[in-house]
């Protein structure tokens, strides 16, 4: 039996390799920008900017400035403009681990994300949690709303009548994607001082009855799915946000994961040749099912915010009040692994 036992596990241990091995896929956020460049194209070929057009149609009336489309225009400008970074996670264990983590957040003071501006793509294998359907693509930012509003106005040269910028200095995340039955774009956001109750949430429900889910959703299909592609949405973007802190940019690194250039989906002409990438990786490397046994339990990853002054002194003087986390990374209890404890 233990001989049949080492074989059934060796075996295992080999499935799991090749999957590794394998070519990772990836879905990436196809762009509406992107859509208005072939759009105009193919109406008046290839030589006719599309940002004129756009600036007429809003000049004439014809599109509103304040749409949610105009809205996802402004968060994909923003993103072009921070250098089309792509974030890819390793696997999608690492984004398992994040979902699953408990975070003890009291303040949003100090709170960060990697960049100002990304696409968080998603692994082909991912599912939206509690549904049988594919996470799709983020494009992330972080911003006020006048920041973003003066920028997509510069963009399409508005004249100076059409240009009413907001003057809201409210620092947000907005997340965008686009809807996986019809094509339709989703929008949401929610501002830094209530990432602490979005992370204490474990659903949408939850979220809904603190602060409310922020949706903004051009589809007539849009209903509980869009609730939890939104819930899940935020709660990662904020959730790799505390990670990076955490682990001081260590488990972010430049580049693709793996040794070679993943398959991507919906990738963007723009995106073929000017990305930029990097790889999240998982702190204590790639973990899949645990063998069940009845004394054996799995120990979730636990972030706790520092406050106290004392931890921002000497060597820690530059960062900002709640920018450092302790960091209890998983273990399996009842094996002899303790967690291990990252500041």
């Amino acid at each position: 039996m233990p001989i049949l036992q080492k074989n059934q596990a060796s075996n295992s241990f080999l499935e799991r390799a090749a999957e590794l091995t394998k070519k990772s896929i990836y879905r990436l956020y196809p762009g509406m920008l992107e859509d208005d460049r072939k759009a105009v194209a193919k109406k008046f070929g290839s030589g006719v900017d599309h940002r004129q057009v756009t600036s007429e149609m809003i000049n004439r009336g014809m599109v509103d400035i304040n749409s949610l489309e105009m809205r996802i225009r402004e968060d994909e400008y923003h993103c072009r403009r921070n250098g089309n970074r792509v974030i890819f996670p390793e696997s999608r264990v690492v984004l398992d681990n994040l979902l699953r983590a408990k975070y003890e957040m009291v303040t949003a003071e100090g709170f960060d994300l990697p960049h100002a501006s990304f696409v968080l793509a998603m692994p082909n294998n991912f599912a939206c949690p509690g549904t049988e359907h594919q996470m799709p693509a983020l494009l992330v930012s972080m911003s006020t709303i006048a920041e973003k509003s003066a920028a997509l106005h510069a963009y399409y040269q508005l004249p100076k009548q059409l240009t009413q910028v907001s003057s809201k200095d409210t620092r947000l995340i907005s997340i965008v994607y686009k809807h996986p039955f019809d094509g339709s774009h989703g929008r949401s956001g929610i501002e830094l001082s209530d990432l602490p109750r979005l992370l204490a949430c474990s659903t949408a429900d939850e979220l809904d009855k603190t602060i409310g889910l922020s949706s903004n959703v051009g589809s007539l299909s849009s209903g509980e799915l869009d609730r939890k592609i939104q819930f899940t949405a935020l709660k990662l973007v904020a959730s790799v946000g505390v990670y990076h802190l955490a682990t001081e940019g260590k488990r972010l690194f430049e580049g693709f994961p793996g040794n070679a250039k993943p398959q991507m989906m919906h990738v963007t002409a723009e995106q073929r040749g000017d990305i930029l990438a990097s790889t999240l990786t998982n702190a204590s490397g790639v973990r899949h099912e645990i063998d069940s046994e009845k004394d054996v339990h799995y120990r979730t990853w636990h972030f706790r915010q520092l406050r106290d002054d004392r931890f921002y002194k000497n060597e820690f003087a530059h960062l900002k009040p709640g920018s450092r986390y302790v960091f209890v990374s998983d273990a399996v209890i009842g094996q002899k692994v303790d967690p291990s404890t990252l500041v």
